[in-house]
């Protein structure tokens, strides 16, 4: 603290808290301890927490009042203080008993104090040396009804359990069976002396904590390792790993649906984390079929999103072993027809795009005959993204998907360029204009020629134009898209809405359009058109031109011509 008014304050506390020490029904005087927080420094902590925190920590147990702003005081006090030195103002068997205390803002205390540990190695393996605190850590976690205790408690064993080099604490957790068997016993319904609800809850805390674990020790979670314990919740043998318990065992009540999400959930978080060896358990275990076919029949409502991230997290991570592309590419279709169409459009750009490619035949059952209707806004954000995907592995897939689409809907430039030109709707404007941007920047020259002309041979369509660019330069777009785009800015009048809405839409949609002019521009300083240049070089002056004037020009005298660049 600097100046006679920082000192004031401090002693003023000291003298408050000797004033609560001798009678702790006083009022706290939050607004001291707030000034005293706030102007403290690193230098005045290192000065004062001799003095100050024998003061405050005596004052948690005996006072009655809210303790919020004591622990934030100390914690204030505390912040530069690493875990070593914490403990030479508290113990273990002290920070077991705050974790204990029915009081929140004490356990936060306890867990912050804690969670200094995870900063170095070294203080994350003294904490695995200290089992009590560490049972009690996971207790509270598990039990608390206080959700940000719970959040911070898992935060901080999934920082200390990160630094671990050593592996030690991993080893408290599962090579000590009073602490391992926490898990087990608190979490499974009729075992666990929490009640339904708090089971409940648990459970799903646990599921995310697993599903951690997993990222960074598969193994671990998958193995045996108090096979005589583990039976008692599992109830088969040979099936006693925590993963086994969580995945196959914990979760009786099939009727709960916010349980059964949570647990399809933490199903696609293993598959997220791109271990192969979790998918080979979600096989082996009937798990991963049983989630396909669950989204590919009849499901209560509820359960898509979940079942669709799934699906998304298995085909960007596993893409290699998706099967039954045809039924997957219907279900998405009755979707998109009758259901709320978003989880069932993530799953659609989530697969390879080579497989979204119909055949002549097959167009009327593909969802793409459902897409090019244009009739939705996140229809076009799905085109945009389909388009033009930053996966090279894509390319070829978007140059065909983007000629297929066009092919079936002829219109397709001029109702975009109608749709962007309403600003009163501006999302559906918005994603138009998105629609437009994703195909001037498409890089598929990086494509698959081979794969493009044996297309062409099996479709009947011509060969697709070498880059969005260029696409956007040729018809049916470039009669559409270059006058919107070098066209004076609109005049936007007669909107529904307030002032504000009407200028908040009109200057993002303008903005919008205005951006994905000067991307055009400097698309075309790579561009080359053969036999065109000439034509090329006038169309870079023009829009150049355009640019200059900035998004609002009025005048019409730019690029009345030049859609006939084709």
């Amino acid at each position: 603290m600097a100046g006679a008014e920082a000192g004031a304050v401090t002693d003023d506390l000291r003298l408050h808290l000797i004033a609560l020490e001798k009678d702790p029904s006083l009022p706290l005087d939050s607004t001291l301890f707030r000034s005293f927080s706030l102007n403290l420094t690193e230098a005045d902590a290192v000065r004062l927490l001799p003095h100050f925190l024998p003061l405050l920590v005596p004052l948690l147990a005996r006072i009655g009042q809210d303790h919020d702003v004591l622990v934030g005081a100390i914690l204030q006090l505390l912040e530069w203080t690493s875990f070593t030195r914490c403990l030479d103002f508290t113990s273990p068997a002290d920070l077991t008993q705050a974790l204990q205390s029915p009081v929140p803002s004490i356990n936060m205390l306890a867990i912050s104090l804690v969670r200094k540990a995870a900063s170095q190695s070294s203080e994350a393996a003294m904490v695995a040396g200290m089992p009590d605190l560490v049972l009690s850590l996971i207790t509270t976690w598990l039990e608390t009804e206080q959700v940000d205790v719970a959040d911070l408690a898992l935060k901080s064993l999934e920082a200390l359990l990160t630094v671990d080099k050593q592996r030690l604490l991993w080893r408290r957790l599962f090579e000590d069976e009073t602490v391992y068997s926490t898990f087990f016993s608190t979490c499974k319904p009729g075992q666990s002396k929490l009640g339904a609800r708090a089971t409940t809850i648990a459970q799903a805390r646990l599921l995310a904590f697993v599903s951690f674990l997993a990222c960074d020790d598969f193994e671990v979670i998958a193995s045996s390792h108090f096979p005589d314990m583990e039976i008692l919740y599992t109830k088969e043998k040979g099936k006693g790993s925590l993963l086994d318990f969580v995945a196959l065992s914990m979760i009786n009540d099939k009727d709960d649906m916010l349980i059964t999400m949570t647990l399809y959930t933490f199903y696609a978080e293993l598959l997220a984390s791109g271990n192969r060896s979790a998918l080979k358990y979600l096989v082996t275990q009937g798990i991963h079929e049983f989630m396909i076919q669950s989204y590919l029949g009849t499901h209560q409502q509820i359960l898509t999103s979940s079942l669709a991230r799934y699906m998304c997290t298995f085909a960007t991570c596993f893409s290699e072993d998706i099967e039954n592309v045809s039924q997957i590419l219907s279900r998405i279709k009755l979707g998109l027809e009758k259901e709320d169409p978003q989880p069932h459009l993530e799953i659609l750009v989530s697969l390879p795009f080579s497989d979204l490619i119909p055949s002549r035949m097959a167009w009327q059952s593909s969802p793409l005959s459902l897409l090019v209707k244009l009739n939705r806004p996140d229809y076009l954000f799905v085109l945009a993204t389909l388009f033009n995907d930053s996966k090279r592995s894509n390319a070829a897939a978007s140059r065909i998907l983007y000629t297929v689409c066009i092919a079936q809907n002829p219109g397709f430039w001029k109702i975009i360029v109608r749709i962007a030109e309403t600003v009163a709707m501006k999302e559906a404007a918005l994603a138009a204009i998105k629609v437009v941007r994703s195909v001037i920047t498409a890089t598929w020259a990086a494509s698959d020629d081979r794969t493009i002309r044996s297309w062409t041979q099996a479709s009947g369509l011509p060969i697709p134009p070498l880059s969005g660019t260029m696409a956007i330069l040729q018809p049916p777009a470039v009669e559409h898209v270059l006058p919107y785009l070098m066209g004076p800015a609109p005049v936007f009048t007669n909107l529904v809405g307030g002032r504000g809405d009407v200028e908040g839409a009109a200057h993002k949609v303008g903005t919008a359009r205005f951006e994905t002019l000067r991307a055009l521009l400097e698309q075309t300083k790579t561009t080359r058109l053969e036999g065109q240049e000439s034509d090329l070089d006038d169309l870079r002056e023009a829009l150049r031109a355009r640019v200059e004037k900035g998004p609002w020009a009025r005048d019409r005298g730019i690029g009345g011509n030049i859609a006939t660049i084709s």
